[in-house]
């Protein structure tokens, strides 16, 4: 039981305060619902179960094994206690996030100050007898677990929204203010980069368009372009990726998919032919890294490192995430080796460049003709495989889980660094020029 002299409640015992099999009854309740939501959804679309509807059918399945109707009953009655959010909250985070003092390795974020705001805002809502009686209260809570987060874990990806998957408050900068009071924002979340805007959203700078599509709504579109240019005697090919995403297990995942299979097939059509590659992946917030390998594959005829190595958390919490979705693999650990291919390669970055975009640096570190020019990345790559957990309340938040290792070291909120820097010039040109100059020392 937990303590009831509210001066004396620790981290642990708030932990402690929800049993393992109630933890798994709510986290399983949540994506039961989720995946019940999203098969609704495309049945109403689609006449006949597509291979994806197959699957998800399958892990609904797999959860309902798992679940009992009285596990849903009793977890559901706590819902909206905050104390028992607040408990989950902290059980989700030190049980399942992969920096959060992982077994076996040294390296992770610091966690004193997470556990000690934790406690801080139990005993707040246990003194006040605060409930969550609407809407607004349930985002107040929200608002407190996502600032505890925000400002005490080193990780880029953590974020927390409404079950509607909107921002849980309403005025950014009084909300940052009023946590920032105490100790700054450990994470980083950069303005525009200052190197130039992604060429795919620009192409008429280039000699021949290939292939061109869009990725999202018509207001909010991000292009993904594959483009020829001829420059200094020689023709580079072009590939920009404004963007990686894919809506896993929504009707518009197939249809991403196969925009993605069609630049993936326009390069392996014409690569060959040129004389080097320019990766444009500033702007880019990441999404899925399937066509990064793919690319750094075909140039260097071999399997790329996505990092020096990866590993998940060994916790019972954390093995629930496997029986409501598919396995994410570890990856065992790679030897820095030399990757030689034909095509001088240039990766163009900036500020914003996020999570699976940043894997190119891991991927092309070591081509033998490789060189990033642009600005440090964003560093939001270190706790990847971001799997959401509902909190009871309806608030999803953001949780990697996989561990990465980079010969760099920490770089979350830190960033890879570009090889030449070009901060208040557009990495593009420099590209060019570097071509150019390439093209000069030939000659003479």
């Amino acid at each position: 039981m937990i303590k009831t002299n509210k001066d004396n409640i620790s981290f642990d015992e708030i932990v402690e305060s929800i049993p393992f099999e109630q933890f798994k009854a709510s986290f399983l309740s949540a994506e039961e619902k989720k995946l019940s939501d999203t098969l609704e959804k495309i049945a109403n679309k689609e006449t006949t179960p597509s291979k994806m509807e197959i699957i998800l059918r399958g892990f609904l399945e797999n959860i309902r094994k798992n679940l009992s109707d009285s596990d849903k009953a009793a977890v559901q009655s706590k819902a909206f206690d905050p104390l028992y959010n607040i408990a989950y909250y902290a059980r989700a985070i030190s049980q399942m996030h992969p920096g959060f003092s992982p077994e076996g390795q040294k390296a992770g974020f610091e966690t004193e100050d997470f556990k000690s705001e934790v406690v801080k805002l139990y005993q707040k809502y246990q003194s006040e007898n605060l409930k969550l009686i609407n809407e607004g209260k349930v985002n107040q809570l929200l608002t407190d677990l996502l600032g505890i987060g925000l400002t005490t874990l080193q990780d880029n990806h953590f974020n927390i929204k409404t079950a509607q998957n909107t921002r849980v408050y309403k005025n950014e900068a009084e909300t940052f203010s009023k946590w920032t009071q105490e100790r700054p924002l450990k994470t980083k979340h950069p303005q525009k980069g200052n190197v130039g805007q992604n060429v795919a959203y620009c192409a008429d700078k280039l000699t021949k368009i290939l292939m061109q599509e869009n990725l999202g709504a018509t207001e909010n579109q991000s292009p993904l372009l594959v483009a020829e240019h001829k420059i200094a005697g020689k023709t580079y090919g072009v590939v920009a990726i404004s963007s990686g995403i894919i809506h896993w297990g929504t009707p518009a995942q197939e249809e991403e998919e196969q925009k993605f299979k069609k630049l993936s097939e326009n390069f392996e059509k014409h690569y060959k032919n040129w004389d080097g590659v320019i990766i444009d992946v500033r702007g880019n917030g990441g999404g899925d890294g399937t066509i990064n390998r793919t690319i750094t594959r075909m140039l260097s005829g071999e399997e790329p490192p996505y990092c020096l190595k990866a590993t998940k958390r060994k916790t019972k919490e954390a093995a629930l995430r496997e029986v409501s979705s598919p396995a994410v693999p570890e990856q065992k650990e790679w030897i820095p080796k030399t990757f030689h291919g034909a095509h001088k390669v240039f990766v163009l970055t900036d500020s914003l460049t996020s999570s699976a975009s940043e894997s190119f640096v891991p991927m092309l570190k070591h081509y033998e003709k490789a060189t990033f020019i642009g600005e440090n990345t964003n560093g939001c790559c270190q706790y990847g495989a971001i799997k959401p957990v509902h909190l009871p309340c309806g608030g999803i938040m953001n949780i990697g889980t996989l561990f990465r290792t980079y010969e760099d070291g920490m770089v979350e909120c830190v960033g890879h660094k570009p090889d030449i820097n070009c901060q208040g010039r557009d990495a593009l040109q420099v590209a060019f020029e570097e071509i150019q100059k390439e093209g000069k020392g030939k000659k003479s």
